[in-house]
């Protein structure tokens, strides 16, 4: 790629950054603002209602209530409430690793866990990589023959943009019906989810983003049949595949766009070059040609000089 076309794509991009930090910073802020106004009210109207209990008993037991959060344990939980490490919550936390979702909702705390889980992802996540490969590339093929059945419409090839995002949009359109769509239906139900909710979910999950402020399976107050868990484990892998399938397809046409500026670059840059050798060009026929013209000149004298002798 020329220079001048990645100077482009990082100011396109540093852009985009500034254009997300601005605002998220205006949609977020006034509520953090809202929420820390609340709990300090909140501590306020609670010590007051609670004498007895001092203002550092309180925050001790706040701090108490932060660490069993970070460790994955809810205060609320009773002893007969289910581990966050039984088999089933540790493949799901397995996974969450090899695919770099990272909730972040549970981390293992034992210096063997941490160990184990660093050894672990090294070794997963590439392997998790060549599996969503593979499953990409057996739907990319799938694409193609779609994109083929396409183009074999009477039309395609008077209007080979048009056909080829048509065929993006298909694409991207019937995955998300069965990747985002029916599944937030599905969470909306069963989390108690609002479906804004359930889809914000299902991209972050699907983008790897996994922020963690939205987990299925993990609400105590639900049983969860074992089916909803399983079947989520398989959407986010198969789903996974899909992702990086259109994210590459996408990054072919932003890949086309820099090659066409590249070439724009090119040819801007040939251009002083052919003046330049053009000019070189005249100036040596010129040349060639004085010296034709001289050589010229000097057979007709040496001519006349012999003609001259001979008389």
């Amino acid at each position: 790629m020329h220079w001048s076309a990645t100077l482009i794509l990082s100011a396109c991009f540093l852009g985009y950054l500034f254009i997300g930090a601005a605002v998220f910073s205006a949609l977020e802020s006034d509520n953090e603002d809202g929420v820390r106004g609340n709990v300090r009210q909140f501590k306020d109207i609670w010590l007051g209602n609670h004498t007895c209990v001092s203002d550092d008993d309180l925050e001790q037991l706040i701090a108490a209530v932060i660490t069993a959060y970070s460790n994955g344990v809810s205060p609320r939980q009773n002893a007969t409430s289910p581990s966050n490490w039984d088999f089933s919550s540790s493949f799901f936390f397995s996974g969450t690793v090899v695919t770099t979702i990272g909730y972040g909702h549970i981390s293992p705390t034992t210096r063997g866990g941490q160990v184990f889980c660093i050894f672990f992802a090294f070794i997963g996540i590439p392997l998790c990589g060549i599996l969503l490969s593979d499953l990409g590339s057996r739907m990319g093929k799938q694409a193609r023959r779609l994109e083929d059945r396409i183009g074999e419409w009477k039309h395609a090839a008077k209007y080979p943009r048009i056909t080829r995002l048509a065929y993006l949009f298909l694409i991207i359109g019937v995955g998300t019906l069965f990747f985002i769509t029916f599944p937030s239906f599905i969470f909306s139900a069963v989390e108690g989810w609002t479906y804004r909710e359930s889809w914000y979910y299902s991209f972050i999950t699907l983008l790897t983003v996994g922020f963690g402020d939205y987990v299925m399976g993990i609400n105590e107050d639900i049983n969860y049949p074992t089916v909803y868990k399983w079947c989520g484990y398989a959407w986010i892998f198969i789903g996974l595949a899909y992702v990086a399938l259109v994210i590459n397809m996408v990054s072919d046409l932003f890949t086309k766009w820099g090659k066409k500026l590249d070439e724009k670059a090119k040819k801007k840059d040939e251009i002083p070059e052919e003046n330049g050798n053009t000019a070189e060009t005249e100036e040596k026929k010129m040349k060639d040609d004085a010296e034709v013209e001289l050589t010229h000149v000097d057979e007709l004298e040496n001519n006349h000089n012999m003609d001259s002798t001979n008389l």
